[in-house]
């Protein structure tokens, strides 16, 4: 199997056009952002820093943020089926930076959605507990093991030549080929979850509702967070004073029923 890192914009749009035209049955897609740690909150506030996708038959494809022209990305989400973890997460900072240019015709397949669909009371959808609980995998690439990114010392002028190839060649190299490794198995894992869950769901109804309902209106949510929608504040606000002036009004009459006051909101 094949894995390459890819910087040159010819190596890029050589390698998406062989992937198009081999027409792949679906493709996994990773990306990681300017935030690499475990603040990744807000997808709309992350800029892109580097974008694994993985097509079981032809290659890695791992591209560097430095990628200079996103138009091949854009073509190929739109040639195959995408299998993601979360992939509302992915797609909404695709789309905020304008790396993708529609949803539509995109066919999106999200295996946390699909975790949820074959089994909800499943102890933890996250990818990395599906690995070993679903998966039965005995180890798991985590974002602990990968740890933070090096940072080379602000003033270079203090630092020679050779200090500075170090620095790259052995200590930022050396943590670019944990992150490699960390969402190539993200990509690999993903892949292999939504098969089984295809397999395992657990009626054709249910996967209807998965393709006509729950995809689609991921979508909707995506669109909703990137345009923003209007509301009418006074008329919000006016609801809100008349609704927590009924719940004084009943919060007064439990006390009188009890012949006490206590804690309502007491889950007990």
């Amino acid at each position: 199997m094949i894995k390459e890192i890819l910087r040159e914009q010819k190596e890029i749009d050589s390698f998406i056009s062989k992937v198009i035209d081999s027409e792949p049955e679906y493709i996994a897609l990773d990306i990681e952002t300017d935030w690499f740690s475990e603040n990744k909150w807000s997808p709309l506030q992350l800029g892109l820093d580097w974008i694994w996708i993985y097509d079981w038959v032809n290659a890695w494809f791992i591209v560097h943020k430095e990628w200079l022209d996103y138009w091949g990305l854009d073509l190929l989400v739109h040639s195959s089926p995408i299998i993601t973890q979360n992939w509302k997460f992915d797609f909404s900072i695709l789309l905020n930076l304008g790396y993708i240019s529609f949803l539509e015709d995109i066919i999106i397949h999200d295996t946390k959605i699909l975790s949820h669909m074959c089994n909800e009371n499943r102890a933890s959808h996250s990818l990395k507990d599906m690995v070993i609980s679903v998966l039965k995998k005995d180890t798991v690439v985590k974002l602990s093991d990968v740890g933070q990114k090096p940072i080379m010392e602000k003033n270079l002028l203090t630092m020679t030549e050779e200090s500075q190839k170090d620095f790259k060649e052995n200590i930022l190299w050396t943590w670019e080929e944990k992150l490699w490794s960390y969402c190539i198995d993200d990509c690999v894992n993903t892949y292999e979850l939504f098969f089984h869950f295809k397999e395992n769901i657990p009626s054709p109804r249910v996967w209807a509702i998965y393709e006509k309902i729950e995809l689609p209106f991921l979508k909707v949510l995506i669109e909703m967070e990137i345009a923003g929608i209007n509301l009418d504040i006074d008329y919000l606000k006016g609801i809100g004073d008349k609704l927590q002036d009924k719940i004084l009004d009943l919060q007064i009459e439990i006390y009188k029923e009890a012949w006490t006051d206590f804690n309502i909101w007491s889950a007990k």
